[in-house]
């Protein structure tokens, strides 16, 4: 069940150890959620992007941003948890060139 996706989960790598690049940095917090989590990302260049949560069969479950355009900066968006079941999730940041996805725990 749960405890055992948050044990995979607490022992694969760390967030920033998969999502930091040189284009930007992705992170949530808290995780694990329960109402709602912050996606923080921070873009060194202004571009267009998307950011997507899928659950783990790979269905999407929301489209929090759909190709919007961004300037160079610390930004966040957030993600009302409470509408979904316990589980592991994944958010999925993508530009014109470039993607990141992050492991997101949601624990009601």
């Amino acid at each position: 069940g749960l405890a055992d996706i948050m044990s995979a989960y607490n022992g694969a790598l760390s967030v920033d150890d998969l999502t930091t690049n040189n284009l930007f940095e992705l992170k949530s917090y808290p995780n694990p959620s329960n109402n709602e989590a912050v996606i923080e990302f921070n873009i060194v260049n202004g571009t267009n992007l998307k950011i997507s949560v899928y659950n783990i069969l790979g269905q999407n479950v929301v489209t929090l941003v759909n190709n919007e355009s961004y300037a160079a900066g610390v930004h966040n968006v957030k993600w009302d948890t409470s509408k979904v079941k316990s589980g592991l999730y994944f958010c999925k940041l993508e530009t014109g060139n470039a993607s990141q996805t992050l492991k997101m725990i949601v624990k009601h």
